[in-house]
């Protein structure tokens, strides 16, 4: 899967509101690799069950497990987890700044469901703040880019 592909799929999944799940989102990504349960479990040398219950929101993983998904989901910890790793302010004010050098314009500008870009600008100059979904899709966006 090339990257511009995962990178769109990420952002879709920024936006919508069932993303409040660990396990959900390790599922998407999972999922979006091409990846079964059955194979992750493999890798990580544990039982499928195990990611299962975890997809399902059944257990808390532990953070080390959950590096050890991150890394083969080919993403950051920080990615996937929900209220422990919150930009501040001025975290997204330097992600948009480097997300502007990194990607063309239109597809930030749809990926963060913007239609112009006088809202970003708004943003980094910090007389506006994203939403929660648009903060949702910077985070992921950052972390592709960074990884």
């Amino acid at each position: 899967m090339s990257a511009n592909i995962q990178l769109t799929i990420l952002a879709q999944l920024c936006r919508q509101p069932i993303l409040n799940s660990t396990g959900y989102l390790i599922r998407e990504l999972r999922k979006a690799l091409g990846i079964t349960s059955g194979q992750l479990a493999a890798r990580l040398g544990v039982n499928k069950s195990l990611i299962l219950r975890a997809e399902l929101g059944k257990i808390v993983l532990d953070m080390h497990m959950l590096d050890r998904i991150c890394a083969e989901l080919k993403t950051v910890t920080s990615c996937v987890i929900d209220g422990e790793y919150k930009f501040v302010h001025e975290d997204y004010r330097q992600a948009i700044g480097f997300l502007v050098d990194k990607m063309e314009a239109s597809k930030l500008l749809d990926a963060l469901d913007l239609k112009d870009a006088s809202t970003l600008k708004r943003w980094q100059a910090g007389k506006t703040t994203p939403t929660l979904e648009q903060r949702r899709a910077l985070r992921v966006l950052y972390n592709v880019y960074i990884t």
